[in-house]
């Protein structure tokens, strides 16, 4: 038998939170890289990115769209899974795994046709509705071997 009293209680701020933050790491995340007028819907307008290789913080919208942007720009058909996601506090922890075929020119690297598929653990800071805050690990070195850029262990040339 379940005492209900000392169930917790429905906390509407924390729902709200919770449902942006789903909204964000679902669909809309890709969503928003591929129409960068998304960002003004889910992220403060003083959002502070602090990305994996990156060494100063990303800050502002504005150039945190010139990021995602740089983020996408080679890429078609781009895609994401979240694998799961954890909320507590402010504090919101997605796992996903993002994808896309690689057309166009990224980062200097000329267009090879491949399909890639990267992990991405992100922690996101939730302030009245509006990520303001989130530090990235997406696989950057993973996506590099995928393209031919780095070889991959135990594949390269000896």
């Amino acid at each position: 038998m379940t005492d209900c009293e000392s169930w917790p209680k429905w906390d509407p701020v924390a729902f709200t939170r919770v449902t942006v933050t789903e909204r964000v790491g679902n669909t809309t995340r890709i969503d928003a890289a591929q129409d960068l007028n998304l960002v003004d819907e889910f992220f403060a307008p003083e959002i502070v990115c602090h990305m994996a290789g990156i060494r100063e913080p990303i800050r502002g919208r504005a150039a945190f769209k010139q990021l995602l942007a740089s983020l996408v720009a080679g890429f078609d058909d781009i895609h994401d899974t979240p694998e799961f996601l954890i909320a507590e506090g402010d504090m919101v922890v997605i796992r996903e795994t993002a994808g896309g075929k690689h057309t166009r020119v990224f980062q200097g690297i000329p267009p090879t046709g491949t399909e890639v598929t990267v992990s991405n653990n992100e922690i996101d800071r939730i302030v009245e509705g509006q990520i303001l805050e989130q530090w990235v690990g997406l696989d950057m070195l993973s996506l590099m071997q995928q393209l031919g850029v780095i070889p991959t262990p135990g594949h390269g040339s000896s």
